[in-house]
């Protein structure tokens, strides 16, 4: 176990000094340059990056030295109003948010104004993270990362060095011009915050209190999800995802577990679930007409 973390640890030392050597410069259109390793490639908007060692558990595990890819995509929108909204991301990214479970979105300081981050799991099991950075000439730049838990992981603190290194073009200069040949553009008006709501700490305890009590010792069944929420915070939770076309034994099923809890949102109420690896997801709680709703589904209890 020590020989692997030990490993792993390894690997994101790595990953980050190869962060840190952005040898190459690419262009997305007539809208931003960026700056990427040598070793990687990029064309058509996709970055590739070079194949992932396997890693030792991984080989054991399998018998095998296959690791799978990642994909990376880049993208950009003169019309996004919300670069907050995972729907609105993912309008762009991936066509719709359709099948997927997305995350709360993160605020995250890349590029010159800074953006956010979305975290989203796709039906087949996988995950992605889409990054969208406002930028100052106007417009977004959207890049998308999505592969395995591990793949991923590996490949975040590169890309996030390369968002970091995005700098906008003038359209009527960015043929012919190097990137910093052009005058500066004045800088646009601030883009108005929204402010989170929020409610007084007595409300917030009261409707933590409330949902605890609501959920907690019971197993609560919502479509094809199971949720098994215990007195003592831990959980257990399953899906059972069909494709279209394919019969029942080609669904794929995924389980996890770890520790729950209530927290409050935007004055709302979420399920905190935080598995043993991974990251936290956060699933939105309501009541309707004495109905409890889990995950936007009326839920049924056990």
């Amino acid at each position: 176990m020590l020989i692997a973390r030990t490993i792993g640890l390894l690997a994101l030392i790595a990953s980050a000094l190869a962060a840190q050597a952005l040898a190459k410069e690419g262009r997305l259109g007539n809208h931003f340059s960026f700056r990427y390793p040598e070793s990687w490639e990029f064309s058509s908007g996709s970055l590739q990056p070079p194949p992932a060692e396997p890693d030792s558990q991984t080989i054991e595990r399998n018998n095998s030295v296959s690791t799978g890819t990642v994909s990376i995509s880049l993208h950009f929108s003169s019309s996004m109003r919300n670069e907050a909204d995972p729907a609105e991301v993912a309008a762009l990214a991936l066509g719709s948010l359709a099948g997927a479970a997305a995350l709360r979105p993160e605020r995250i300081a890349l590029g010159e104004q800074g953006g956010w981050v979305h975290s989203l799991r796709t039906p087949s099991g996988g995950r992605l993270r889409a990054y969208a950075l406002r930028l100052r000439n106007g417009g977004v730049a959207v890049a998308t990362l999505a592969g395995t838990d591990r793949l991923v992981n590996s490949s975040r603190p590169t890309l996030e060095a390369i968002l970091h290194s995005i700098r906008p073009l003038d359209p009527a200069a960015a043929k012919d011009a190097p990137p910093d040949a052009a005058p500066p553009a004045p800088e646009p008006p601030p883009v108005p915050v929204v402010p989170a709501r929020t409610l007084p700490p007595a409300e917030e305890a009261k409707l933590i209190e409330h949902w605890n009590a609501t959920l907690s010792g019971h197993t609560w069944t919502a479509g094809r999800k199971l949720w098994k929420l215990s007195p003592d915070g831990s959980y257990e939770f399953e899906s059972v995802i069909t494709i279209a076309g394919l019969d029942e034994s080609n669904a794929r099923r995924s389980a996890s577990s770890g520790r729950w809890r209530i927290t409050v949102r935007d004055a709302e109420p979420w399920l905190e679930l935080r598995p043993g690896t991974g990251e936290p997801m956060f699933i939105a709680c309501s009541q309707s007409a004495g109905a409890i709703l889990i995950d936007g589904e009326a839920a049924r209890r056990q």
